[in-house]
């Protein structure tokens, strides 16, 4: 199995804003949602991310295992069970500006099928979702992170 990582970096440290955390990096999962009876992913349009599509994420919670915490973020953004199939992506997002506030997240990025047809409701920040099919999902706008998640996959799929 190949693995990629990618390195978003907006990093100017001389000018970041006073709200800046002075923590550690936020790991954090990300799930690519295959539909269980077309060949189609999930994607979410969230106002956190410039109204940009995106994959449902979240942090991974501590003493959680990252199994339980692609299962719960599954649950909390979009209301789906998921079966875990494997990791495609390890990368990071540090001070994106895309995202509204200055964080430095580690993202795991895992490939899962959902075991139901439609997305029940989506989290609060989360304007609509689409399922689309993978080689179209490029003609939407999509953050960086996402992006390099789709393009991950779609190597995958062509090897």
């Amino acid at each position: 199995m190949r693995m990629y990582i990618f390195i978003f970096s907006h990093i100017d440290m001389e000018n970041l804003p006073k709200s800046t955390p002075k923590k550690c990096p936020e790991p954090a999962v990300g799930v690519l949602i295959l539909h269980p009876l077309e060949q189609k992913i999930l994607l979410l349009k969230s106002e956190r991310w410039e109204n940009q599509y995106r994959l449902p994420r979240g942090h991974i919670t501590i003493g959680e295992s990252v199994e339980e915490a692609i299962k719960r973020v599954a649950k909390e953004e979009v209301g789906m069970d998921v079966e875990i199939l494997e990791m495609i992506l390890l990368q990071e997002s540090i001070f994106s500006k895309e995202f509204t506030q200055p964080r430095h997240f580690i993202f795991l990025d895992f490939l899962v099928k959902a075991k139901e047809k439609t997305a029940g409701d989506t989290a609060k920040t989360d304007i609509d979702y689409i399922w689309v099919e993978p080689y179209n999902a490029t003609d939407y706008t999509m953050n960086d992170s996402t992006r390099a998640t789709v393009d991950a996959y779609l190597r995958k799929i062509r090897d």
